[in-house]
């Protein structure tokens, strides 16, 4: 490639994006969704600099389009799920229903291990999905992710004053006082669940799957998962990377 490719990975509360050239993917920049989509744009880097843009999209904001529009001149790919696809197959029967944040996550997770994964994202919600070892997706689970349940106990709770994500040692697994108690609720709801969807998945499978975890959230949740874990940040923009090396192989 003569010039970088940008990879743009529109979130729900946040837009990422990251510079793809022969030595790799780049350092990824972040911005969040509330900004007016000038001010967003105007961080992205010029399109005299690139070859092509490619664009992943599960906010229902006006940004991916306006990000479409501003690089109306470059070849632009808007990724969508694929079934099967390198490998992976889906148990979505409506695939447009499956995120594609969701898609590229397990899509990068199949291609790097080849085995049965637990691939979990925890931002604004939890996702959990399932891959057995011949790449086939069982399903997954989407349940609030940490903020979303304490902002909500927050709304209807008059005594709880919520205001960042806390994070517990083992030993302070209970709380003690009304705040700490409802932070430790749902930090180890999320892990306790997490760890049960694995063993689930493992008792399907003879070899032990890969567990997965990504999201801005996901620091929250670690110092409760007692199961060895890959921590991949920005794993969307991996999977992302992944479809464009291959396109242009």
């Amino acid at each position: 490639m003569s010039k970088p490719y940008l990879l743009v990975d529109c979130g729900n509360s946040r837009s990422k994006w990251a510079l793809l050239d022969s030595t790799g993917l780049g350092a990824v920049s972040y911005v969040d969704n509330s900004a007016a989509p000038d001010q967003i744009i105007e961080k992205l880097p010029s399109a005299e600099s690139l070859d092509k843009v490619y664009l992943a999209a599960v906010s229902s904001s006006q940004i991916p389009n306006q990000i479409s529009s501003h690089f109306n001149r470059l070849p632009i790919s808007l990724l969508r799920v694929k079934n099967p696809y390198l490998g992976l197959g889906l148990a979505y029967k409506s695939i447009d229903q499956l995120g594609v944040d969701r898609w590229l996550a397990m899509l990068w997770a199949w291609l790097n291990y080849q085995q049965s994964c637990l691939v979990v994202n925890i931002g604004t919600a939890m996702t959990i999905d399932a891959i057995n070892d011949a790449g086939e997706h069982l399903g997954g689970v989407i349940t609030p992710g940490p903020r979303l349940q304490f902002q909500s106990l927050h709304q209807h709770t008059h005594a709880i004053d919520l205001q960042t994500v806390k994070t517990f040692s083992k030993q302070n697994r209970w709380g003690k006082n009304t705040t700490d108690c409802v932070q430790a609720g749902v930090l180890y709801a999320l892990s306790d669940s997490l760890q049960q969807h694995f063993h689930a998945l493992a008792s399907q499978n003879k070899q032990t799957p890969k567990l997965i975890i990504s999201g801005g959230d996901a620091a929250a949740i670690l110092p409760h998962i007692e199961i060895d874990y890959v921590q991949q940040p920005d794993i969307v923009l991996h999977g992302m990377a992944a479809i464009a090396e291959r396109d242009h192989a």
